[in-house]
C-alpha cells in the first residue's frame, strides 16, 4: 500500500494559483478552464476562503492527478485567516519534489510591492520552480490611460487628425508597449531575477496576458 502511495504521488501535478485579492484567480479558472461552479467577484459570496482543489478538466484521479489549485488573496487586511490558507502551501514544494508549478496571477496597475508578491516568491523557492505569471485586466487599464491620455493627444501631437488614421493606431501601440514595460517592471522587481544560492542564473519567467471579460479592441471598427 505504501509503495502505491508513493507511485500515486509521483505522478501528482498541482498548478497553484497565487495572488492579491481581486486578481482575478477564480476567474481564471472559470474562464479558461470551465469551472464555471466556482464562484468569483467582489462580495463575500465570490471571494475565495479556503485552498480548493479541483481535478484538471484533462486529469484523471488514478492515471494523472493533476489538479487546479485555487488560494485566498494573499495580503487581506480584513481576513487574516485567508492569509494563513495560503501559507499552508508553500512547503508543498519540499513534501512534493517536482509536482507543483506556481501561477502567479497578477493584476495590472499594480505597481507597489504586496505582500502576494513575496508570498509567490516563497512558494517559487520552495517549489524550486519559475512561476508562469498571468497578468489581468491589462484591458481595463489601457482604458484608464487611453482616456486620460486621448484628450492630450487630440490637442496635442495628433490635433485635427481623422480617429481612423494610422497615427492614432501608432500612438495607442506607444501606450501599449509603456503599459507592458511597467508589467514587466513590477514582476522583475518582486521576483529579483539574477543568480541563485548556487551561483546559477535564475530563468526568466514566462509571461502571459489574459483580458478575463474586459473589452480589448481587435479591429478599427471596435476602437471607434
Amino acid at each position: 500500500l505504501l509503495q502505491l502511495q508513493r507511485l500515486h504521488l509521483s505522478r501528482l501535478r498541482l498548478l497553484v494559483l497565487g495572488g492579491a485579492p481581486d486578481a482575478g484567480k477564480t476567474t481564471l479558472l472559470r474562464e479558461v478552464f470551465g469551472l464555471r461552479h466556482l464562484k468569483a467577484g467582489l462580495s463575500e459570496e465570490g471571494r475565495t476562503d479556503e485552498v480548493l482543489f479541483e481535478l484538471h478538466p484533462d486529469g484523471d484521479v488514478r492515471f494523472r492527478p493533476a489538479y487546479l489549485v485555487d488560494t485566498p488573496g494573499f495580503g487581506d487586511g480584513d481576513q487574516l485567516h485567508r492569509n494563513d490558507m495560503g501559507r499552508l502551501l508553500l512547503s508543498a514544494g519540499r513534501w512534493l519534489p517536482g509536482a507543483l508549478r506556481p501561477l502567479w496571477v497578477l493584476r495590472a496597475g499594480r505597481h507597489t510591492r504586496h505582500d502576494a508578491h513575496d508570498f509567490v516568491t516563497a512558494m517559487c523557492e520552495s517549489a524550486q520552480e519559475v512561476p508562469l505569471v498571468i497578468v489581468t485586466h491589462v484591458d481595463k487599464l489601457f482604458e484608464e490611460r487611453y482616456r486620460e491620455a486621448g484628450p492630450r493627444w487630440r490637442d496635442g501631437p495628433l490635433q485635427g487628425v481623422a480617429h481612423k488614421d494610422p497615427r492614432w493606431r501608432a500612438q495607442r501601440a506607444v501606450l501599449m508597449q509603456e503599459l507592458r514595460a511597467e508589467v514587466d517592471a513590477t514582476i522583475s522587481s518582486a521576483l529579483q531575477p539574477g543568480e541563485d544560492t548556487g551561483g546559477e542564473r535564475r530563468m526568466a519567467p514566462e509571461v502571459v496576458y489574459a483580458c478575463l471579460g474586459g473589452w480589448m479592441a481587435r479591429d478599427e471598427a471596435d476602437e471607434e
